[in-house]
């Protein structure tokens, strides 16, 4: 699958028709890939979208058709728009994560990558985690321009588990 293929499947739904036309003032502003390499029913895809009228946020799930979820968030901060025309395969940003652990001596299996299409510093990049066998996990960015991992760090999951008591 590719991105495109869910903006198409966006673009030609009654559910996001009806959309705008209630909320003209919506924009995208991110999107949520979740590609499960041991579960594929698990890959899930949504694109989000802010109002500037009413400062809400909305996410279009797209695993079984497209469905309109409003979110709620208490976050204030009203955040950047992304254009929707990016062309790039789930398939390549496996092969990005895996080349990207080859790269950096991560001998774990990639399980799952999750994944949030944002605009960082002005680019439009893919930020997120993905979870290795073993509990690893590794924070990834991969830049859209270059369509190459800018970011990569190893960390186990027990370095983000604090232990506590005695």
């Amino acid at each position: 699958m590719n991105f495109q293929f869910y903006v198409e499947k966006l673009n030609h739904s009654d559910e996001y028709k009806n959309f705008l036309e209630s909320h003209k003032d919506s924009y995208p502003c991110s999107a949520f890939i979740i590609i499960d390499l041991e579960n594929p029913t698990g890959n899930k895809f949504h694109i989000d979208f802010f109002d500037k009228l009413d400062s809400k946020f909305y996410s279009f799930e797209m695993e079984n058709g497209v469905v309109l979820v409003p979110l709620d968030t208490v976050d204030t901060r009203v955040p950047s728009e992304i254009p929707l025309n990016h062309d790039f395969d789930f398939e390549e940003i496996k092969d990005m994560v895996i080349n990207a652990m080859d790269n950096y001596g991560v001998t774990n299996t990639l399980q799952k990558i999750i994944l949030s299409l944002q605009n960082k510093d002005g680019e439009n990049c893919l930020v997120g985690t993905a979870f290795l066998s073993m509990l690893g996990l590794a924070k990834i960015s991969i830049s859209l321009k270059d369509k190459k991992v800018t970011e990569f760090e190893k960390r186990s999951f027990f370095d983000i588990m604090k232990p506590t008591g005695k």
